[in-house]
């Protein structure tokens, strides 16, 4: 998938919920050696790896796909291959989009 494409669907995903981010902004991103992306069917999740310690930066499901496990796929995949470990105490409580409670992981 393109920044391109990538932007597209960021802004389709977060469509009146703040700005997304452009293809500049994404491509900026994927040139660190920090960031990576991860794809599936109509969504992906970036992730920025430092030392041990590992961000979710953002993840974007196509509307049209929302509360079918796509998000949650794409978690599953990020902590199978130890890019991200999601921790309640740092996360939000509840993701409204992804009907992922946090508290119950």
């Amino acid at each position: 998938m393109t920044p391109e494409a990538m932007a597209v669907l960021h802004a389709r995903a977060f469509s009146g919920q703040g700005r997304a981010w452009n293809a500049d902004e994404i491509a900026a991103m994927l040139d660190s050696p920090h960031v990576f992306a991860t794809f599936a069917n109509h969504g992906f999740a970036l992730t920025r790896a430092v030392a041990d310690e590992a961000e979710l930066l953002t993840i974007a499901t196509d509307p049209l796909n929302q509360r079918k496990g796509v998000a949650r796929g794409l978690l599953d995949r990020l902590e199978a291959e130890g890019r991200v470990v999601i921790l309640s105490s740092t996360a939000h409580r509840r993701a409204p989009h992804s009907g992922i409670d946090f508290d119950n992981l």
